[in-house]
């Protein structure tokens, strides 16, 4: 838990500076969610063509280890001796079609860290005027004890406008954003700071988690029949479509609505890149270029093969000829 803590810091403080930069753009969340989102895919863009490409070897070879699997099925070490030659034979990296998707995670916890944690992620408050303020806010009537959940930070930025003017820890830069960032947590009239697990079902907070849940299964859906991804793929490739996706959506139950409304966004935005991806990307895209590349090749040997053996051909021919005239002299 505290790696995990320390990395959502690490992270979330590095792009809190450009997922601020934007929400000052738009003084909304969501929009300012959409922009970073499309920001960050295009930077992760050269990992996930080589995810890509990596899945696409590895849809390639699955009949060839599902015959490995069925004869080696009662010897493990045969089996795992095969199935490296045949990836070393392939040029396969058994994990390359997983490692790339694990930057999505570290993206994700980033955001998380930097939606969670804003005061210190995105405004910068140090660790001591947070504790300051935590001190006076607990000691306030009627919000005593309010302020010790994993979400404190967002919990004073909710009731920021209220309280305001007893932060005085804060400086009036970080007092101008945070109220700015109180009114863009509003997104048609949704409470982004409501935790669905927590929230009543007139608040509607649990409409992220279920739009994360349905954008999340389209995506992979949509992944699997575009790549023509088998069930028995090798590897990660079988369980990594579902595996951090669900994982995801368990953690906006239990966060803020905003990492919902996120995440949510991300997939939506992943759909349109899922497609453009398998038709430029896909196995039958990479197998079509792979083709082209190897009558290239063979065309270009044979156009080499024929530079070669032309001058010899010529050369052969004049010398027949020259001897052919000087018996014909001779007689």
């Amino acid at each position: 838990m505290n790696f995990f803590y320390t990395l959502s810091n690490a992270v979330g403080t590095a792009l809190g500076f450009v997922l601020w930069f934007f929400f000052d753009l738009f003084d909304s969340f969501v929009p300012a969610a959409f922009i970073f989102v499309i920001i960050l895919n295009a930077v992760s863009f050269p990992f996930e063509i080589k995810s890509r490409k990596a899945m696409a070897k590895n849809v390639k070879i699955s009949q060839k280890t599902q015959e490995l699997q069925k004869k080696y099925a009662n010897d493990r070490q045969k089996l795992n001796e095969e199935m490296a030659k045949l990836y070393e034979k392939e040029g396969i990296n058994p994990l390359g079609g997983c490692l790339p998707q694990l930057l999505p995670a570290i993206i994700f916890t980033g955001v998380y860290g930097a939606i969670v944690r804003p005061l210190t992620n995105l405004f910068h408050v140090s660790a001591e005027a947070l504790n300051s303020s935590l001190e006076v806010l607990n000691s306030l009537p009627g919000l005593n004890g309010t302020f010790n959940s994993a979400y404190s930070q967002l919990e004073i930025i909710k009731i920021f406008p209220q309280v305001s003017d007893k932060l005085t820890m804060f400086t009036p830069e970080q007092i101008s954003d945070i109220l700015d960032f109180n009114k863009g947590f509003n997104f048609l009239g949704l409470d982004l700071f409501a935790i669905p697990i927590a929230s009543s079902f007139t608040s509607f907070a649990w409409i992220w988690p279920v739009l994360s849940a349905f954008t999340m299964l389209i995506s992979t859906l949509i992944m699997q029949k575009m790549n023509d991804a088998p069930q028995q793929a090798p590897g990660c490739a079988k369980f990594m479509p579902y595996a951090l996706p669900l994982v995801f959506v368990g953690i906006t139950l239990y966060a803020p609505a905003a990492l919902g409304a996120y995440y949510t966004i991300l997939n939506l935005i992943s759909i349109v890149q899922v497609i453009i991806m398998a038709k430029f990307y896909g196995p039958k895209a990479i197998e079509a270029r792979e083709e082209a590349a190897r009558i290239a090749r063979l065309e270009l040997n044979e156009a080499n093969e024929v530079k070669i053996n032309s001058p010899r051909k010529v050369s052969i021919d004049s010398v027949n000829n020259r001897t052919n005239n000087k018996k014909n002299n001779k007689k």
